[in-house]
């Protein structure tokens, strides 16, 4: 099982490598070309589609990954078909509502009542995240890690040339939401028309639906205080500050998370099913071995990136974005300390889904988030975007420290103190490195600071010997072997 997780890093570590040029391209010409008003319009239909998310879900989306993993492929499709079908309802039902209360919903939360088509593509936006969420389940249920690889390549790709072509014919950013989403409803429902013929359609179980229902039910207020946690400091600056200013926001969210992906999502993809795994079958040794690893894995990525951003946030947002962007650049590694406490979070989580007391999950989101609410209110009319994101990392850090309390009482899985001291002192030294090196925004600089950053990084991570030699032999031998059993889940 560990060697199938290994593989599964280098395949989706690749791809993440690959998608992040989303990014680098997507946002210097998006920020530019829109300007902060269109692309804190943009956001702000990522922001209502979240919104509507958890009570669509109802907390499906975990419950099949919790029961389907290590289940035969029959009961695993049926599930996945079963989930399709609701989730086709539920939009439908959600696009009848929102065309319905386009106006008002209009004034509320874009400005004015002439923005009413915004609120009508969220329709389109949340259609598509079920459909696409759904196939990416589907495909960590069954352990098809290329195939993800390989859809989220597609939409990287065509979401670039979309762009780009929108940019190139002077469209809109509504346009440039509608072909977005409109192609993203056709690749997710082009996967799921292939799994059919290919292992043959399912009619839905109601039965099962409620199973995964009742699972998830008590996780939907974790999701709503989930929103609440990531997008109400968007909200609160759009009624205090304007909505250009939530446009610097999210600009400067959408880099600073892009490092902290980087880092997480190859590491964390599989993870939840295997665990789900590995408990389900008993092996609770194997389970404990499966998290020591995926957090060495990730601290020793999240570390020195939040510790980087802190030094070169300003050259980036000058070479991606504009002056108005750069202006707030000092946040930027706040905003990725913050994120890398909602991801620790996230394995802890886990042990409670498994243990069955996944409403502690619940709680925690929702004690941070009503926090994280108060914070808001009382910084942002004080100081603006500087508030918004300290807010957010108090709000990530205490839920972190509930789940962390609670999840080790349920499953005291091993942490890897002396490693956690090792990243710390080689991050310092690659602190001291970057810090002598020029600022300048140019993609010459910025690029010289980045390497010279990672070389500094990885020798001090020899020198001290984070990873033995030993270590080094048993992961290569792992990842070797993994591609042999890896290449089957394809």
């Amino acid at each position: 099982m560990l060697r199938k997780y290994l593989h599964s890093i280098g395949v989706i570590g690749i791809t993440e490598v690959i998608l992040r040029f989303k990014g680098v391209i997507l946002i210097p010409v998006l920020a530019q070309y829109l300007g902060t008003l269109n692309y804190g319009l943009g956001a702000q239909v990522s922001v209502i589609a979240s919104m509507l998310l958890p009570i669509a879900l109802l907390g499906t989306n975990t419950a099949s990954l919790r029961a389907l993993p290590g289940e035969g492929l029959d009961r695993q499709l049926r599930g996945i078909f079963t989930l399709g079908a609701y989730y086709l309802i539920v939009a439908a039902a959600a696009t009848l509502l929102l065309w319905s209360l386009s106006r008002p919903l209009a004034d509320s939360f874009f400005g004015g009542r002439e923005q009413a088509s915004f609120v009508m593509l969220c329709s389109g936006v949340l259609a598509s995240g079920l459909l696409t969420g759904l196939c990416h389940n589907y495909f960590q249920i069954t352990g098809r890690t290329k195939s993800y690889a390989v859809m989220n390549l597609l939409q990287s790709a065509y979401s670039i040339g979309i762009a780009v072509g929108v940019v190139l014919m002077k469209g809109s950013i509504a346009t440039l939401i509608f072909i977005e989403f409109s192609c993203d409803l056709l690749v997710a429902g082009g996967v799921l028309l292939y799994t059919g013929i290919k292992y043959g359609f399912y009619l839905p179980d109601w039965s099962l639906l409620k199973r995964f229902v009742k699972y998830g039910l008590p996780l939907v207020p974790a999701g709503y205080a989930a929103w609440m946690l990531n997008l109400s400091d968007r909200m609160v600056l759009s009624k205090y500050c304007g909505v250009a200013e939530v446009g610097v926001y999210s600009c400067i969210y959408s880099l600073g998370c892009m490092v902290i992906q980087l880092c997480f999502n190859p590491i964390w993809l599989m993870y939840p099913s295997m665990a789900a795994e590995l408990y389900n079958r008993g092996q609770h040794g194997d389970l404990g071995n499966l998290f020591r690893q995926s957090t060495r894995l990730a601290l020793g990525g999240f570390i020195p990136a939040v510790a980087g951003m802190a030094l070169i946030s300003d050259p980036i947002l000058r070479l991606f974005a504009t002056a108005e962007f750069a202006a707030e650049s000092a946040i930027m590694p706040v905003v990725a300390l913050g994120y890398m406490f909602l991801m620790l979070a996230a394995y802890f989580d886990v042990a409670l889904g498994l243990a069955g007391k996944q409403a502690w999950t619940t709680v925690a989101v929702c004690v941070a988030a009503t926090f994280n609410l108060g914070v808001n209110l009382w910084w942002i009319p004080r100081y603006g975007i500087t508030g918004a994101a300290f807010a957010k990392l108090t709000g990530f850090a205490l839920q972190f420290a509930i789940v962390l309390f609670v999840g080790r009482a349920c499953m005291p899985f091993p942490f890897d103190w002396r490693f956690f001291g090792k990243v710390l002192a080689a991050t310092a030294g690659m602190g001291v490195v970057v810090w002598f090196l020029p600022k300048a925004p140019t993609p010459f600089w910025l690029m010289t600071d980045v390497l010279c950053g990672v070389a500094a990084y990885g020798a001090g991570m020899l020198l001290l010997r984070a990873v033995s030699p030993r270590e080094w032999q048993v992961l290569w031998q792992m990842v070797r072997a993994g591609k042999n059993q890896g290449g089957n889940a394809a």
